[in-house]
């Protein structure tokens, strides 16, 4: 059995929203001019399950094809709950008055999906798996809840600078690299261990807090891993200012359970790092065992799409990707992305 060791990263969602016509286009209209008033139905099988009154010269009020939208009960709607109801109207040419009648979950949209996937790895396909609900939401995780999985040096001669003070919570201690000789070069890795698989999308990077900037990160990369051996490319890279507040560092949320902070300068061009507090913010996974809507063969190149065009109007759903061996083991699912 071989677990894919990287996960699928969706780069892009893009959703269309459809107006559906029933049957025979259910789409009337009426020209107002000659009439005082009017009324057109939405009718299903034969039963009047929406009627809009339409005063006279109501199209005068609205340009050119410039008002679409949702009619309420003000407007004159009414429904009979036969499955239909009047969506909307806007006015066209010669004073027409147009009435768009839709089945009574109004709008189907389409979502389509785009990852990448490295194309080195040996691969099958991907799924697609939909959760009805909101995505997790990001939250800062407990600081007791991390753990130091790595550090590359850490000064416990000339006091107590260990990595474990860069996640105690209290920003008066710091984890400081070792500044008795010999001197540990550039550049400077920490290593957390969040305790279990997160979607994360977020570092906070707060620097000592003794009114001393030596150590202070100044050029930094940010990356994540799934099981501290396989690291993709940065999630994340930058220059911290010369300030002494707390940094955030935000990124498109990414599978892991192991976050490195890499120090490759220091703010007065030493050769040292340290860290107040170094802060992680994440997601649970979705683990509704749902069954997937969906699969796409792996491809040659790196970027795959797929289109989900069966989501319920109106609903807010979650999506996320899995990687599939030849074997039919799965990875970890992808990052979360939420619509609407």
């Amino acid at each position: 059995m071989t677990v894919p060791t990287h996960t699928p990263l969706i780069s892009r969602i893009t959703m269309t929203s459809n107006w559906i016509h029933g049957v025979n286009d259910h789409v009337h209209h009426i020209d107002t001019s000659p009439h005082d008033s009017g009324k057109i139905s939405c009718t299903q099988a034969g039963t009047d399950a929406a009627t809009i009154a339409v005063p006279h010269k109501l199209h005068q009020s609205v340009s050119v094809f410039e008002r679409l939208g949702i009619f309420t009960r003000r407007a004159g709607m009414r429904s009979n709950g036969g499955g239909m109801r009047a969506a909307g109207w806007r006015t066209g040419i010669a004073g027409v008055l147009w009435l768009l009648c839709l089945p009574s979950f109004g709008v189907a949209a389409s979502v389509q999906l785009q990852w990448e996937y490295p194309v080195t790895p040996a691969l099958s396909r991907f799924r697609i798996y939909r959760v009805s609900g909101s995505c997790p939401a990001s939250a800062l995780l407990p600081q007791q809840s991390l753990r130091i999985a790595s550090v590359d040096s850490q000064e416990t001669v000339q006091g107590n600078f260990a990595a474990t003070k860069a996640i105690d919570g209290n920003p008066a201690t710091f984890w400081h690299t070792q500044f008795t000789s010999p001197i540990a070069p550039l550049p400077h890795i920490l290593v957390l261990d969040l305790g279990s698989l997160m979607w994360v999308d977020a570092v906070h990077y707060l620097p000592r807090q003794d009114g001393r900037q030596a150590g202070n990160i100044a050029r930094y990369e940010v990356s994540v891993s799934v099981d501290n051996s396989t690291w993709d490319l940065p999630v994340a890279a930058g220059t911290f200012p010369a300030t002494s507040a707390e940094q955030r560092v935000r990124f498109t949320a990414r599978t892991g359970r192991y976050v490195r902070l890499t120090g490759l300068s220091e703010v007065v061009g030493d050769v040292v790092t340290n860290a107040a507090e170094v802060r992680v913010a994440g997601a649970p996974l979705v683990t509704s065992p749902v069954a997937p809507i969906g699969e796409v063969a792996r491809s040659a190149g790196s970027l795959h799409t797929f289109t989900d065009a069966t989501v319920p109007s109106g609903s807010t759903n979650c999506w996320y990707v899995k990687a599939q061996a030849p074997d039919g083991t799965e990875s970890v699912a992808s990052n979360p992305v939420q619509v609407p």
